[in-house]
């Protein structure tokens, strides 16, 4: 009975000291399947780092490619701060729309890589915008527009720029500039351009080789130099008052405007015989008093106008005194 006794002590004295001691466990390295997180165009990948074992951690974070099974030999992010039982998140960026990817989370040792579950995503287009803002004219044969881009998130845009199309919508000429990953705006300058000539200017953005996007379109008339020969007025026996009118102004200011006048040539002109009223900054109407003229003679006149050294004139028109 002594016996049986001292054995109960003994099994009960290992127990208690079991229970009392700390249980020790292998750590394991065990991250989840990655979440996807897809609002608008931006695609969030998010997973959790179930357990971490002792051993060095090299790098974490998420793997993905196109082909599946992806590893961190193909595109993948990389965390490097000491990983605890914690959710991490990755944006993935430069994807390309209407394409399939297949992501997973890993966990990077001296010795092994661990991954998590695969899961796959596919990228479509959703509240991306193209604009075109404004237009400016810059000369008498230029003009720059400003554009811009929101909404990218993560895809991968192959090409942009801005498209400038004469009035029959033949190509003027075309901007266009390589990749882009994150909202912009831009100016494009066009030059060389014909006066009074209508352009319809757009910008875009690329896709895909089957998948282009326009924006909005805007137009412009290049500015030109338009003058109109009006009426004359007899206002005595040997004076009129001639009228003209500025109808359109170009880029460069009218340096000079006036009426060029001849009673033996045809077709007065600048260097001619002329009346000069200098500059002008607005359109409209103007006048001048010609006097010391002669009965019964034929005048020939016409409205001019200098600008950027260049003279642009009005119809000629006659007159005679009687």
């Amino acid at each position: 009975m002594k016996k049986l006794y001292f054995l109960l002590c003994f099994v009960f004295i290992i127990i208690f000291e079991w229970s009392c001691s700390d249980l020790q466990f292998d750590r394991i390295d065990k991250v989840s399947k990655a979440m996807i997180n897809q609002d608008s165009n931006l695609v969030i990948a998010e997973s959790d780092v179930i357990d971490v074992s002792a051993a060095k951690t090299i790098a974490y974070g998420h793997c993905w490619n196109t082909k599946g099974i992806p590893t961190i030999a193909d595109f993948h992010s990389s965390k490097t701060n000491a990983p605890h039982k914690e959710i991490f998140t990755d944006t993935i960026k430069n994807i390309e729309v209407n394409t399939t990817y297949f992501i997973r989370s890993y966990i990077q040792k001296e010795s092994e890589i661990i991954y998590g579950e695969e899961t796959s995503f596919t990228a479509t287009v959703k509240g991306l915008t193209i604009t075109c803002l404004s237009v400016k004219v810059t000369g008498n044969q230029s003009f720059t527009v400003g554009s811009n881009i929101n909404g990218i998130g993560s895809l991968k845009i192959f090409e942009y720029g801005s498209i400038c199309i004469k009035a029959n919508n033949d190509l003027q000429e075309m901007k266009k500039y390589e990749s882009l990953k994150n909202d912009t705006s831009w100016n494009d300058s066009y030059s060389n351009l014909v006066k009074g000539e209508t352009y319809k200017i757009k910008a875009y953005i690329k896709l895909s080789d089957s998948q282009i996007i326009y924006s909005n379109e805007l137009s412009l008339s290049m500015p030109q130099l338009i003058i109109m020969t009006d009426t004359v007025t007899i206002t005595g026996s040997s004076s009129v008052m001639l009228q003209g009118t500025i109808e359109n102004l170009p880029y460069e200011i009218v340096s000079n405007h006036g009426f060029c006048w001849s009673a033996t040539s045809a077709a007065p002109d600048y260097n001619a015989s002329r009346i000069s009223l200098y500059e002008s900054t607005d359109t409209g109407n103007y006048n001048a008093v010609l006097t010391g003229l002669q009965k019964g003679v034929r005048y020939y006149y016409r409205a001019f106008a200098l600008s950027n050294n260049s003279v642009v004139y009005g119809e000629i028109k006659s007159f005679i005194i009687n």
